[in-house]
């Protein structure tokens, strides 16, 4: 039986202009659509992932505005990172 996707959206305020990500979750892996703009909000996305306790294997960039991706610096937290080019898709 295959497992449930559940999601949760969030929604930055003034500093991070009003962007939102997604972090949709599966029974074992996460996946982020779309960064934050400051690392301060990138840092309240990636404290849901680690509390998930879900391992975040992708994160795409829908956009080339840097509101989307600036704050993924954050995420960079294992050398197996990729970058593609046109939509960013960084994994895990």
């Amino acid at each position: 039986m295959p497992s449930s996707l559940t999601y949760a959206v969030h929604t930055a305020g003034d500093t991070g202009l009003h962007k939102s990500s997604v972090l949709v979750t599966g029974e074992h892996e996460a996946l982020l659509v779309d960064g934050r703009f400051t690392l301060a909000e990138q840092h309240r996305v990636l404290a849901d992932v680690i509390d998930s306790g879900k391992e975040l294997t992708t994160v795409v960039v829908t956009t080339a505005d840097p509101d989307y991706y600036l704050g993924l610096e954050v995420m960079a937290v294992s050398p197996k990172r990729e970058c593609g080019s046109g939509v960013r898709r960084y994994t895990a």
